[in-house]
């Protein structure tokens, strides 16, 4: 599915703790401001991406040319104050999705199975801010 990083966008706002810990900031695709205002945008901040997809080549099922099966990258950026809170923002992050698909609440995505990694940290010095991303491998039907 094309739109998968929508479910993770309503995955973190449907986590009151994570929602507040990020005072609402989470942002689909990138912070919508000139780049000059950048480093005034408020943290903490999340912005969820989509970036592509490839079909899976790992499974036997297949139809015609292409496999039954996608696997869609997205992209979760968690920006923060400190090292620590960064962690736990992440964490949270983390927690948040794995619950919201757990419990089936991504209507309209049917997920077969993901994967996640984490990138490394990095530090901006002219925010200043932490910063680390989340890869998503999410696994769905080719529909």
């Amino acid at each position: 599915m094309l739109d998968t990083d929508s479910f993770l966008v309503s995955a973190i706002k449907a986590d009151s703790r994570l929602n507040g810990a990020i005072d609402g900031n989470i942002f689909p695709t990138a912070v919508p401001v000139p780049d000059e205002d950048l480093d005034n945008v408020p943290l903490p901040y999340v912005i969820v991406t989509y970036d592509g997809m490839t079909q899976d080549t790992d499974t036997k099922d297949q139809s015609g040319f292409e496999s039954d099966s996608d696997i869609n990258t997205c992209r979760v950026e968690v920006v923060a104050e400190s090292r620590e809170s960064l962690a736990e923002l992440i964490s949270d992050a983390r927690r948040a999705i794995r619950k919201f698909f757990e419990e089936g609440n991504g209507d309209g995505l049917s997920v077969e199975d993901y994967t996640v990694s984490a990138g490394r940290v990095d530090y901006d010095p002219l925010k200043p801010c932490y910063y680390q991303d989340l890869t998503y491998q999410i696994t769905t039907p080719n529909d």
